[in-house]
């Protein structure tokens, strides 16, 4: 295998022609050249990856075009073959438990970094359990949840919890920390395929229920917080009604295994909650969801989205994110911080951005980053250093003085 200097390409990113696919792959043609990353798409359907570089040819912001790299999934010498010849493999192909694991495979075993987009906790803890040892003894990193699920939320709370430090000193108890998200924007097509898969697994979805799945539980057992909220009430901090979020089992997961990596510290405890417009729209958000059977008929009458699918230019254009948090003392809940995350269109156009930043990210600073191997999350592997890129790419990380001083209209 080439040793990660001399490797022909940064970044693959394989999954290219789905629908967040084909936007990751607009984000890099824009953004390649200046920020000197060598880069390819990857896929099973040679056609359809040619038709991608061509409409990116025709694009008037596209700067770098990609290479093509035509492998199927079922192909093991092909895969390593691409992951010996890159640093970077940007993962897009879901439902990862059926399509996931022969690229983490080939990633340690051709010692190349891995990013993806999976909302799929139960995968991820198989995975890294299996698979965790390997990466870490072959030096590489493998990064689940780079996308809306969950970088908001594990990034938000990494950068809430130093603000706190820096405010209230070093060895400040870290305590209870949450999350309050509202937005606009269209259900994922691919999130949806894939929580419809873990449902239908009998095994999967019991492993969902656990809110420590991937670590993080306290020495003393479980708190009431940390449950997974499913109720809805008027909130005290932000004089609104608030209910459950549905990426909420994901993301918590995800904070909490940083949680215990970045060693928050004991008294640590995350929720999040969504943000409702009225008390009926409250109500209806805490309705359970109908089961995997009746969603995959929606999907199949057009009713919801396809896997593949998405919004037009237009509506993800309109569509837009906010996530305030705060973070509060263990030993004094009158010390706190509040600080929001902020962005674009999340389950497309913000995804398919965060997803090739973690990737730039891992191919290009891999000196700062505060772990350099094994199956981790993204505030634990990238921290601060994507923090910054996704700033600078317009992603909004900032301290605010209160909830209410940020507009709820489009930001």
């Amino acid at each position: 295998m080439a040793q990660r200097a001399a490797r022909e390409l940064d970044v693959v990113v394989w999954g290219a022609t789905g629908f967040t696919g084909q936007l990751a792959a607009a984000y890099l043609a824009t953004v390649a050249r200046t920020a000197g990353v060598r880069w390819a798409i990857g896929g099973r359907n040679e056609g359809k990856l040619r038709k991608i570089v061509a409409d990116l040819e025709a694009g008037k912001d596209t700067e770098s075009l990609p290479e093509v790299i035509v492998c199927s999934i079922d192909d093991t010498k092909g895969l390593h073959a691409m992951a010996a010849r890159t640093r970077v493999i940007a993962s897009l192909a879901g439902p990862f438990s059926q399509m996931g694991t022969p690229i983490l495979e080939a990633c340690i075993a051709e010692r190349c970094d891995y990013c993806d987009i999976t909302g799929e906790v139960p995968w991820v803890k198989i995975q890294s359990d299996r698979l965790g040892p390997a990466a870490e003894a072959n030096g590489v990193i493998l990064s689940s949840c780079c996308g809306f699920d969950s970088l908001p939320s594990d990034l938000g709370t990494l950068y809430a919890v130093t603000k706190l430090r820096e405010k209230f000193g070093p060895n400040v108890r870290i305590g209870k920390v949450t999350a309050y998200f509202d937005m606009m924007g269209s259900l994922s097509g691919g999130t949806l395929a894939s929580g419809i898969a873990m449902e239908n697994d009998p095994e999967l979805h019991k492993m969902n229920q656990n809110p420590f799945l991937l670590g993080g539980a306290p020495e003393g057992g479980p708190r009431p917080d940390d449950a997974d909220y499913k109720n809805y009430e008027q909130d005290p901090e932000l004089g609104t009604w608030i209910a459950p979020f549905g990426m909420a089992m994901i993301n918590t997961r995800i904070v909490r295994k940083s949680g215990t990596a970045l060693q928050y510290g004991p008294d640590f405890q995350y929720r999040e909650v969504a943000v409702a417009p009225s008390e009926k729209a409250a109500a209806k958000m805490a309705k359970p969801l109908p089961p995997a059977s009746k969603r995959q008929a929606m999907v199949e009458a057009g009713r919801l989205p396809k896997q593949g699918d998405g919004p037009s230019k237009e509506l993800r254009a309109k569509s837009w994110f906010r996530t305030r948090i705060k973070a509060e003392d263990a030993t004094d809940p009158s010390r706190y911080v509040w600080v929001q995350v902020s962005g674009g269109d999340p389950g497309y156009t913000e995804t398919a951005k965060m997803l090739s930043e973690a990737a730039i990210c891992l191919a290009q600073q891999r000196e700062v980053l505060p772990r350099t191997a094994g199956f981790l999350t993204p505030a634990s592997s990238m921290g601060t250093a994507l923090i910054e890129r996704l700033q600078a790419a317009g992603i909004r990380f900032e301290a605010i003085p209160s909830p209410a001083s940020s507009s709820s209209s489009k930001l």
